[in-house]
């Protein structure tokens, strides 16, 4: 008898029989996706090979046939107590994935509320990491056993590599019992046609200048955007301020390009308090900036860190996006429901 060779629906011949398809047979047959995965088979597919829906995927994202990472990675709902002096992970806070291509730009949104309720004068701080690099730490203090809830909200990107990235959070309490709640992580992966700019500072602190006026601010750093054409763009900075003697304060603010000012930011307690700010504004084509500008009211100055500016079309977000235009957001305890809304 002469063998069957390719005549097999399955693919698959013994000598001259032709075999079923199974999920071991090195071949893409029945319903699977690719080879030994998808379809009945209980392997899923890895990014890269070939599908016929999302089910088969390992991530669930099958786009025009190819298992590719979703446009979202997310978690939500972390709370962690500690009386540890030095920072310790939180639980379940790790977030894990690996950009496909190294062009690819990996928006990372974070927020929590910090408390401490020792007596007396303690502090609770929280940071982030991204493959072990410490970054984003705030610290929210407690006077005389009250709880002062602070909001902690983080913003940062990832690009220019194929490597898995691991975000996750660390807290630690000075004395007694800190906590950190409602911890959300998203991870947004920003499409080709986003036109995105990015500005990110040394996380080494900068000094913020006296100023006796609200008018009288010195310029710290600034974000540079130049559209190709006109359109609306999602513009976000985060930083941190600090205040050293806590009987003055620090002030920092945002300055857009038709030269109006976002809302001033305070902070008068000798800590780190973090800083967010999100608008969409019409950008005309050509060459825009974005300012961060800062004052204190003491002499001795202010000091800022950990400065992220990022902006990109808000019509590249369609799939992401709940409304229309996202009116601005700016604050010193932004709510987790505000960072994640986006």
């Amino acid at each position: 008898d002469l063998p069957c060779g390719n005549d097999c629906e399955s693919g698959v011949c013994d000598g001259d029989v032709c075999e079923p398809p199974t999920c071991e047979d090195s071949v893409a047959n029945g319903n699977e996706g690719d080879i030994d995965c998808g379809g009945d088979c209980p392997e899923r597919c890895q990014n890269g090979r070939s599908c016929n829906s999302n089910d088969d995927c390992a991530l669930g994202n099958c786009v025009d046939g190819v298992c590719h990472n979703p446009p979202v990675f997310s978690l939500e709902g972390v709370s962690h107590a500690t009386d540890s002096e030095e920072f310790v992970d939180v639980p379940g806070s790790d977030l894990s994935f690996t950009p496909e291509s190294a062009s690819e730009i990996w928006l990372i949104l974070m927020s929590a509320t910090i408390t401490t309720s020792a007596d007396g004068h303690a502090s609770v701080a929280a940071r982030y990491l991204i493959n072990d690099d410490a970054s984003g730490r705030a610290v929210g203090r407690s006077d005389g056993g009250e709880d002062l809830p602070m909001s902690w909200q983080r913003m940062d990107w990832i690009t220019e590599t194929t490597e898995t990235q691991t975000i996750r959070v660390q807290v630690l309490n000075e004395s007694g019992n800190g906590r950190i709640d409602d911890l959300r992580i998203i991870a947004l992966r920003l499409p080709a046609d986003a036109d995105v700019h990015v500005y990110r500072g040394d996380d080494a602190s900068l000094p913020v200048p006296f100023g006796d006026s609200e008018d009288d601010v010195s310029p710290i750093d600034s974000l540079s955007v130049t559209p190709s054409e006109r359109g609306e763009y999602l513009v976000m900075a985060s930083f941190a301020i600090n205040e050293d003697p806590s009987s003055s304060n620090v002030y920092a603010r945002i300055r857009d390009p038709g030269d109006r000012t976002w809302k001033e930011l305070t902070n008068n307690r000798p800590f780190w308090q973090p800083c967010f700010y999100a608008r969409a504004q019409q950008l005309e084509a050509g060459e825009q900036q974005y300012r961060l500008e800062g004052r204190s009211s003491s002499r001795d100055g202010g000091t800022i860190q950990e400065i992220r500016m990022i902006a990109c079309r808000t019509e590249s977000l369609a799939d992401f996006w709940m409304e229309p235009t996202l009116e601005e957001t700016s604050s010193a305890s932004l709510t987790a429901e505000s960072v994640t809304s986006l």
